[in-house]
């Protein structure tokens, strides 16, 4: 349980660090990890999954980040 506490609290200080809402690094690291994912695919040869992965990516980047500041987004 302290593992995950440390996690959801270092998760908190990197957003204030950066000045983004604590969904906009969401995002932002699920991107990070599709894209990893996405180049993995690449080289294993795997295109179709590799192609769905960037088109994953496009939908995420182009969604909107509805967040208060300070807050969560939809409070």
């Amino acid at each position: 349980r302290s593992g995950l506490e440390k996690l959801v609290r270092a998760h908190k200080v990197a957003a204030e660090a950066i000045h983004a809402s604590e969904d906009e690094l969401a995002r932002d690291e699920a991107i990070a990890r599709l894209e990893a994912e996405m180049l993995e695919a690449a080289s294993a040869l795997e295109f179709e999954r590799a192609a769905k992965l960037r088109d994953r990516i496009r939908e995420l980047k182009e969604m909107p980040v509805l967040a208060v500041p300070g807050g969560r987004a939809g409070q």
